[in-house]
């Protein structure tokens, strides 16, 4: 082989591994491994956001030259899955695959509030659960209300603030707030005239109904018929219209 021949397959040789060192897609002068302008109108540093790069060390780049991670875009990132929502987050395992969540620090100080109107026929010393519908005058919890006056919640940890009164009567009586999980009361309130702004902690671990009973009481400071001195006025009542409002705030 001649000296002549010789330097043209090195030349060849050495023109084949720089060709193959970079890979330009519309743009004669790539500036990584592979570079592609996609409006093939990249002038130095100069309209880079249609353009994808990736440099010496594998890292890939969208809307840059130089990116400084392992994927490093420059510009807004779309990811879906799904399981998207309004306001969720995107979260990960242990193993780093990632998935979207709802914030749970946006939850925090949320509040619904509901109100009911309704009337008792006959009310005593019995309780009585009120079953007039709730509706919502603001509802940033998204809380749900069943037609028998019960409220859905989601699980949480929320502050219930209540205030309710029988209309036209002097009352003593008395309220519960119940809870479907235990079928029990989770508040529990005796008042005098009105009741405002009883409140009480409620910790929801699965999602349940909450909902109001009542019950009218008989205050007597005597108990000599001659001396009876009656504060308020003696149950039954016939026809008595309440009035509640529930307040429900989300602290965890």
């Amino acid at each position: 082989m001649t000296m002549k021949k010789k330097i043209l397959l090195l030349m060849g040789i050495f023109s084949f591994g720089i060709s193959y060192a970079q890979v330009g897609i519309n743009t004669q002068n790539p500036q990584g491994i592979f570079h592609i302008d996609t409006k093939s109108n990249t002038s130095g540093s100069s309209n880079i956001s249609d353009d994808i790069l990736v440099d010496s060390n594998g890292n890939l780049g969208i809307g840059t030259l130089t990116p400084k991670a392992k994927v490093d875009v420059n510009g807004s990132l779309s990811i879906t899955n799904s399981g998207e929502a309004d306001k969720y987050i995107l979260t990960s395992d242990n193993i780093g695959i990632g998935t979207w969540k709802e914030n749970s620090v946006t939850k925090v100080n949320r509040m619904s509030i509901c109100k009911a109107s309704g009337t008792f026929l006959t009310m005593n010393t019995t309780i009585l659960p009120c079953q007039a519908p709730f509706t919502f005058t603001n509802n940033e919890l998204g809380l749900t209300a069943t037609p028998d006056g019960k409220i859905q919640i989601v699980p949480g940890l929320y502050l219930v603030i209540v205030d309710f009164d029988f209309t036209g009567v002097n009352e003593y009586g008395q309220i519960m707030a119940m809870r479907s999980s235990t079928n029990d009361y989770f508040m529990s309130n005796i008042y005098w005239g009105k009741l405002v702004g009883q409140s009480v902690s409620l910790l929801v671990t699965s999602t349940e109904e909450i909902w109001m009973t009542a019950v009218a009481k008989k205050y007597v400071v005597e108990t000599d018929p001659a001396k009876v001195i009656s504060f308020f006025d003696i149950p039954p009542f016939y026809n008595v219209g309440y009035n509640i409002e529930i307040r429900i705030i989300q602290i965890q």
